[in-house]
């Protein structure tokens, strides 16, 4: 194929750091599609944190979550 037919179906991958804005738009169109799928209201954060006896960290999670 010649590059005038692959100009038309272009993309490109940038691959790098952070992103606050990727990360944004990734956040909103996600729960744009969870709310029309689920008819879920709208999300609330929420996290699990896992400590020893001495308060040191084991684990966890961070999630959001959605009432109806």
């Amino acid at each position: 194929m010649t590059d005038e037919q692959h100009s038309e179906n272009a993309a490109s991958v940038r691959v790098g750091g952070p992103d606050e804005s990727l990360e944004q738009r990734l956040d909103d169109e996600l729960t744009a599609f969870n709310a029309r799928a689920t008819g879920a209201g709208t999300p609330g954060d929420f996290t699990v944190r896992v400590e020893d006896t001495d308060g040191e960290l084991l684990g966890g999670l961070t999630a959001c979550s959605s009432t109806r």
